[in-house]
């Protein structure tokens, strides 16, 4: 995380936006790095986070995770900024992320997709951004 926020930090300027795009098993990461960009785009890579087996996989394995709420947790530090997650599949809890961009009045800029959106998708959604 901290070379991909140390990235964010040197390209950021008024001319140059970043967006985040986590594909596969990256998308957890980009929603950690969250902070450093404008916007994410984030495959939740319809992980059943309910299951620890899972959760300690290698792709996925983050230490902490569930205390800041896991995946959820880890989209909201995108707050109040535009965040595309989508694949999430049937298990991933959208409930408090939801709530949390309500709560920072950026509801608008919330978006949730339960299928892989193809990258034709992403890259319409990101040139609209």
């Amino acid at each position: 995380m901290r070379d991909l926020l140390e990235i964010c930090k040197t390209f950021k300027t008024p001319q140059c936006r970043i967006v985040l795009v986590g594909a596969g098993s990256t998308g957890l990461s980009a929603l950690l790095a969250a902070p450093g960009a404008e916007a994410v785009v984030a495959d939740a890579h319809s992980a059943d986070i309910s299951d620890d087996e899972k959760l300690l996989s290698p792709e996925l394995f983050c230490p902490g995770l569930r205390n800041i709420g896991a995946f959820e947790g880890a989209a909201l530090l995108a707050a109040p900024n535009p965040l595309l997650v989508h694949n999430t599949g049937e298990h991933f809890q959208t409930a408090e992320l939801r709530s949390g961009y309500k709560a920072a009045s950026a509801a608008k800029h919330l978006k949730l997709e339960s299928t892989l959106m193809s990258d034709e998708a992403l890259a319409k959604h990101i040139a609209d951004l």
